[in-house]
């Protein structure tokens, strides 16, 4: 059994990242962490025993909901006049990523061009007016729950962003193809 020390070493050395073990992605597996503990203590656990390790040092299983593709090119963000979006600190950082990042505003006042918009009218008027919830426990779950149906449905958050004008039909038609 690992001591507290070892603990908190095997704690240090996760927040490092697997990247600065040598791994080329930033995702830990309970393969990769068996195999350091083995490097860092010379102890060999299975991974469903390191898996209880974790979850007793209050880390717990997150799966990626799907592979992350690479970047070929610039990112474009497209803001709307938000406070935060103009804020020094969120230009200072957006400098600081000018070789891959570019920021675009939507013009002011215009919220038909803004997806979220659409969003948030479709959990106002739809999810939650008039909501008569028993209980503080149900007021909180129940936009929960809107958000996870947006989510599951992929489609939604792209009709969004067409009834926005941001793509075009033939575009809005090959992305829900390819989700």
């Amino acid at each position: 059994m690992l001591s507290p020390e070892q603990l908190e070493q095997l704690q240090d050395a996760l927040v490092q990242g697997p990247t600065h073990w040598g791994y080329k992605t930033q995702l830990w597996t309970l393969e990769r962490i068996t195999k350091l503990i083995a490097k860092l203590f010379d102890v060999q656990y299975h991974p469903s025993h390191v898996s209880k390790i974790l979850r007793g040092m209050g880390w717990s299983c997150q799966r990626p909901t799907r592979q992350a593709r690479e970047r070929t090119g610039p990112v474009v963000v497209v803001w709307d006049r938000l406070a935060a979006h103009r804020s020094r600190l969120t230009m200072a950082y957006v400098q600081e990523q000018a070789g891959w990042l570019t920021v675009e505003y939507l013009p002011a006042y215009a919220p038909e061009l803004n997806p979220l918009e659409y969003l948030w009218a479709t959990f106002k008027g739809k999810d939650v007016a008039n909501y008569p919830a028993d209980s503080i426990e149900q007021l909180d779950d129940h936009p929960r729950r809107s958000v996870r149906r947006v989510r599951r449905r992929r489609d939604m958050g792209l009709s969004f962003i067409k009834h926005a004008t941001l793509i075009s039909d033939d575009e809005y038609l090959q992305l829900c193809k390819d989700h």
